[in-house]
């Protein structure tokens, strides 16, 4: 990422300066002792060329890094306390005295803004892991609400068909009732019609004997009769 290739340039250039920083120190040593010092001078300047192009590169880079605003000013920061190590280096080379160090702070600055950022980047991290974790929740939930609403719906259904069944039973029920209470008065009927029956069969049969008796009693006086012309 762009971000990355910024802190590994800016960490090879703080590496760079330090070894300068080492060279300078040596460089004046060798002037002090009256040695020769042209090969040392000249990797130094061979060093501090390369830093400049690095540090124009860093600067060039960082308006270009999509970074939050704290992260900006913290890049900023470094890079002017590299400006201010490379011009104490030409400072030293050039003869100005002193000591031949990185400047108070600079490599300690350095350590801690890079840890900063490495704590800063396992935070972001973390809340991307956070926000993952809450985004799966999020979808396992909405999974379990779309599961529930289909049950939800299946119950429903099966209550609607439970009522049709209940409902068509009762209709059911209302007709066997119907059918009992016909059958019922259709019996009362048919006994109705069967005692009418017996009894008109009861006045047949009383008819019927009496015909009998007035037929033999008609017989019988033809008899006596016949009898009577015969003597």
């Amino acid at each position: 990422m762009g971000g990355d290739a910024w802190l590994d340039k800016h960490n090879e250039l703080q590496q760079n300066l330090e070894e300068s920083f080492v060279d300078a120190q040596e460089l004046q040593r060798l002037k002090r002792s009256g040695k020769d010092a042209s090969r040392i001078s000249s990797q130094i300047e061979r060093d501090t060329g390369r830093a400049e192009s690095t540090f124009s590169t860093l600067k060039r880079m960082l308006p270009s890094l999509t970074l939050s605003s704290s992260e900006k000013a913290k890049r900023e920061s470094m890079l002017a306390d590299i400006s201010s190590a490379m011009n104490r280096l030409r400072s030293q080379v050039q003869g100005g005295g002193g000591r031949g160090a990185p400047p108070q702070g600079f490599t300690e600055y350095t350590d801690r803004s890079s840890l900063g950022m490495q704590r800063g980047e396992e935070a972001a991290g973390g809340k991307r892991i956070e926000n993952q974790m809450m985004q799966e929740q999020q979808q396992m939930m909405q999974g379990q609400d779309v599961s529930l609403d289909l049950l939800l719906e299946s119950v429903n259904r099966q209550k609607e068909m439970g009522e049709a069944i209940s409902e068509e039973l009762d209709q059911q029920s209302g007709l066997l009732d119907d059918l009992e209470n016909g059958m019922d008065n259709t019996g009362m009927v048919l006994g109705r019609q069967q005692q009418r029956v017996e009894e008109v069969l009861e006045k047949a049969g009383k008819g019927g004997t009496l015909c009998i008796i007035v037929a033999l009693s008609g017989v019988l006086a033809i008899l006596t009769m016949l009898a009577l012309d015969i003597i």
